[in-house]
Order: structure tokens, then C-alpha cells, then sequence
């Protein structure tokens, strides 16, 4: 446990990810509301903080496999997305928890795989703006 509290206490900010296509299968693991307990409560417990505590810590839901998606997402699209496959309760709780919440649509493959970076460029510019103002990012 010592190992995890260090983490979360040098933590700048929460990339979630999520897989679009899971929904269209028979067979949804684990959906994203039932990852985000587990991960709140051990955040929460590590970090000392209450359960309902508003964080400043910057988190960004992350849809992954846009490519495969059809049609594909926008990044606007993602949090409409969630809430028409039933995780509507999962948006409020996270717009809730976290005061700067940002929906990303991304691709590992091909020419748009750039867009896998731009979860982290929005963090990181919460960190070190001028860091993200030096760098060239689309």
C-alpha cells in the first residue's frame, strides 16, 4: 500500500480509458462506472480524502479504438457517447469528483495516432503550460 500512496500523491492527473466497441458486444467485462468505484475508492482511501471531495486534479476520459468505431467519434461525442450506453451515472459522478473533467476520442493506429497524446498534452499543460506553449501540438 505504501508503494500506491506514493504514487497517487505525485500524481498531476487521471487518464481513464475506456473501449467503445465493449458496448457492442454480448459481453461487457466490466463497465466503466464499475472501474471508477474500484479506482475512487482507493484513490479517495490513499489520499485521505472523503468520498464526495471535489478534486482539483485534472481527469480525462479517454475513448479508445476510434478507429475501429464507426461512425467514429469526436472528442465532444465521447461523454454523449457514454451517457447513451447507459453510463450516464458514471458522467455525473466523475463531473462531480473532478473540477476539470475532458472527453478524448483516440487512435494508436495510423495517420491519426497523434491523437493518443492529447489526453497527456491536456494534463500536462495543467502542470507546465509553457512546456505544452514550447512543444508543437495538434
Amino acid at each position: 500500500m505504501a508503494d500506491l500512496q506514493e504514487y497517487y500523491n505525485y500524481t498531476d492527473g487521471i487518464i481513464f480509458t475506456f473501449d467503445p466497441l465493449s458496448f457492442k458486444r454480448e459481453y461487457l467485462r466490466e463497465a466503466p462506472h464499475e472501474v471508477f468505484e474500484i479506482f475512487h475508492y482507493m484513490f479517495t482511501t490513499i489520499r485521505g480524502t472523503g468520498p464526495s471531495t471535489q478534486t482539483d486534479m485534472p481527469f480525462a476520459v479517454v475513448a479508445t479504438k476510434n478507429d475501429l468505431v464507426n461512425p467514429r467519434l469526436s472528442d465532444d461525442g465521447v461523454r454523449q457517447f457514454l451517457i447513451d450506453n447507459g453510463e450516464e451515472n458514471f458522467v455525473m459522478v466523475v463531473e462531480s469528483l473532478f473540477k476539470e473533467v475532458k472527453y478524448f476520442a483516440v487512435t494508436a493506429h495510423g495517420t491519426n495516432c497523434a491523437s493518443s497524446m492529447k489526453p497527456v498534452w491536456w494534463i500536462a499543460g495543467h502542470v507546465d503550460s509553457k512546456l505544452t506553449e514550447l512543444i508543437l501540438v495538434e
